[in-house]
């Protein structure tokens, strides 16, 4: 029995009394351990605040000593004072703690109207996976192509044909659309779909669905292309996707097609990156994927953290240290990986890298070139420190910073079976794209877009940094350069030929001549080089025609064809000009007004036996879309319109077609049509 009871029992107390003998209440006990672990917790949240904001940031790279014994040590020692260089510039540099970035503001950056990016290192990815890579989307930069077709054969049933507008004669492109004499292969979205070429009575054979589940968590789709060999046997597809472990990777697939109805895969070929660009010849397939290095997590233990990957048939393997190319200096550590496959087995029969170069590449049968895109920084102390009268701080130091476009250029030589680098040399401004990159004889040829920009750059006793324009002149302009094959010198050049701030458009060559379109508003300058000799080379500004053109293409003999924009930003312009001695004179165009097209240069049908043009687009008439395949034929005077054909709801970048014996046979997202068609 409890004390209190007993006592109740003998009556020997009073209640007051019982009430003292009561246990302290645990809700009590409880409070104060509830007050004590708030407390303790408060504490240590401040202490870590107070730890994150006002411990010095820790700006030394870490010790690398340990790999001097690995074939990698160059590179690994490049990668990391370019890495810890991006910590230090984009805190540490201008700030101390994060108590002086966050807190008091003081972190690196222009003005907001200002345009272009603190100490401008183009090319930077700070992602997992790899940069930027065009998707031949609606109206983004392409250009002509001033090439014959490639690969034509002699027209027996199952013999290969090209439809695609190569740029360079003798090596072929990927493209969606890829036919024989009887037949015709287009990829569709998620499927490879074969048809007969036999008119109004053309139907469809076979399909093969591309996506592989247990390998691809998200595929890229709208990158998918693929080639067709020469007997019409074999697709060789190109299937960029996305792994279960979110990194991005690159599948060459072959795939027997001979019995459409039962397509089979014969070889598999991966390596981790995103897809660039590809080029076949001579039984060689080049594959060009983007790999970006996320330099926060780079650990040089792991080799997958920094290193470029592919399969060499022993599973996934870094490239060797001598098939890396590093230049002196970066702009990013993202990687131009070049593979060489056999088109027979999709063997890998060479490899190269280049650090940095995430650009743009021209090929012909013999050299690849990759452009890489750069911002080249200069800063200069003044002599005199200016008096800031808007702020309270004092300016304790003042520079004077410039910032130019730069584009760094590699050759290499794409020889039986090898891949070897050859020269590189550094050019100011920056390349468009590939139909900005040419060869011809002894020289390669290269247009850029120049762009440059002063700042004053002052820094005050508080910590600060505020960024001021300077009094010298900024803008952009363009230059042409005529470079030897021997050590890619600079044979000729014309520097700054365009009108104040005008960019380059479009860029064709043909021969010894050159044609530039520059613009910066609806107005398009089209200038004529002749660069038969490269010492002394001659240009014309051919006068300003309404309108810009996003691609130049050689459409017959004597004739230049332009695609871009009208009177107004919104307005589709197919145009003709005939070539002068030293002009272009325009002859007749067909205008589209509230049209928006697609600008991927493969989307075009250019038929210069017919002299046809065609292109998908999406007309817009009172809020409603119209997608339509345009077709217009040239008959010698004028450009007549043959088709408007409506489509379903598609991409229009993805949309092909070819003309062949009188049908004009017509691709889109679920749609094929056989169109009866006499030119």
């Amino acid at each position: 029995m409890k004390k209190q009871d007993l006592l109740r029992a003998v009556g020997g107390v009073n209640e007051h009394f019982l009430a003292e003998l009561e246990p302290a209440p645990h809700a009590s006990r409880r409070g104060r351990i509830t007050r004590i672990a708030v407390l303790a917790a408060a504490l240590t949240m401040l202490l870590s605040l107070s730890l994150w904001l006002f411990i010095p940031y820790n700006v030394d790279p870490p010790n690398i000593r340990d790999y001097e014994g690995s074939d990698y040590y160059e590179l690994i020692r490049t990668l990391n004072a370019y890495r810890y260089a991006q910590v230090n510039q984009d805190a540490s540099s201008l700030t101390t703690n994060n108590f002086d970035r966050y807190i008091l503001g003081n972190k690196p950056g222009f003005p907001s109207e200002d345009s272009f990016t603190y100490l401008g290192f183009g090319d930077v990815d700070s992602s997992d996976q790899t940069g930027a890579v065009p998707d031949g989307g609606m109206d983004m930069p392409a250009d002509g192509s001033d090439a014959e077709d490639v690969g034509t054969s002699s027209g027996t049933s199952g013999d290969y044909y090209e439809v695609t507008d190569n740029q360079v004669a003798g090596v072929r492109e990927a493209d969606l659309l890829k036919r024989t004499a009887d037949r015709l292969f287009y990829l569709d979205d998620d499927t490879l779909r074969i048809f007969s070429i036999a008119g109004a009575d053309s139907a469809e054979l076979g399909s093969y669905h591309i996506i592989d589940h247990d390998r691809m968590q998200h595929t890229l789709l709208y990158q998918s292309e693929m080639y067709l060999s020469a007997d019409g046997s074999k697709v060789t597809l190109i299937l960029p996707y996305y792994g279960f472990d979110t990194m991005s990777y690159v599948d060459v697939v072959s795939l027997d097609v001979h019995d459409p109805a039962a397509v089979t895969e014969v070889a598999r070929y991966t390596v981790k990156g995103a897809y660039h660009t590809s080029r076949v010849t001579d039984g060689q397939l080049l594959l060009s994927v983007v790999y970006g290095v996320n330099w926060r997590r780079v650990d040089y233990d792991d080799v997958d953290t920094y290193l470029p990957m592919c399969d060499t048939g022993d599973g996934m393997q870094p490239l060797a240290a001598g098939d890396i190319f590093v230049p002196s200096e970066l702009s990013s550590t993202s990687y131009t990986v070049l593979s060489l496959l056999s088109t027979e087995d999709l063997t890998l029969l060479d490899s190269a890298a280049m650090l940095s170069y995430a650009g743009n590449m021209y090929a012909t049968a013999d050299h690849i070139y990759l452009a890489r895109n750069y911002r080249e920084e200069t800063l200069v102390e003044q002599n005199e420190v200016p008096v800031d009268v808007n702020r309270k701080a004092n300016v304790v130091r003042a520079e004077r910073g410039s910032w130019r476009n730069m584009s760094e250029i590699v050759m290499l030589e794409w020889g039986e079976s090898t891949l070897t680098v050859m020269q590189h040399t550094a050019l100011e401004g920056h390349v468009l794209n590939q139909y900005s990159m040419d060869e011809h004889g002894d020289y390669f040829r290269v247009v850029t877009t120049t762009s440059y920009n002063e700042r004053d750059v002052w820094y005050y006793d508080d910590g600060s940094v505020r960024y001021h324009r300077s009094d010298v002149q900024t803008g952009e302009n363009a230059n042409l350069y005529c470079l030897s094959l021997s050590d890619l010198s600079v044979a000729g050049e014309v520097i700054a030929f365009a009108p104040k701030d005008e960019g380059v458009r479009s860029v064709r060559f043909e021969g010894d001549v050159a044609y530039v379109c520059t613009s910066v508003n609806l107005s398009d300058p089209v200038y004529f080089f002749d660069l038969s000799d490269v010492k002394h080379i001659t240009s014309k500004d051919t006068g300003t025609i309404a309108g810009l053109s996003s691609s130049l293409v050689n459409f017959a003999p004597g004739l230049l064809l332009g695609i871009g924009r009208g009177n107004d930003w919104d307005t589709l312009k197919i145009e003709l000009y005939r070539e002068g001695e030293s002009d272009v004179v325009a002859i007749d165009s067909y205008t589209s007004p509230q049209t928006y097209y697609s600008t991927e240069y493969k989307s075009y049908y250019i038929d210069r036996d017919h002299l046809l043009v065609g292109l998908a687009c999406d007309i817009i008439s009172q809020e409603t879309n119209h997608y339509t395949y345009l077709l217009l034929h040239f008959d010698g005077q004028q450009l007549v319109p043959l088709l408007k054909e409506p489509m379903k709801a598609c991409n229009p970048a993805n949309v092909r077609g070819v003309y062949i014996d009188g049908f004009f046979y017509l691709f889109g997202s679920q749609e094929f049509k056989a169109i009866a068609l006499q030119p």
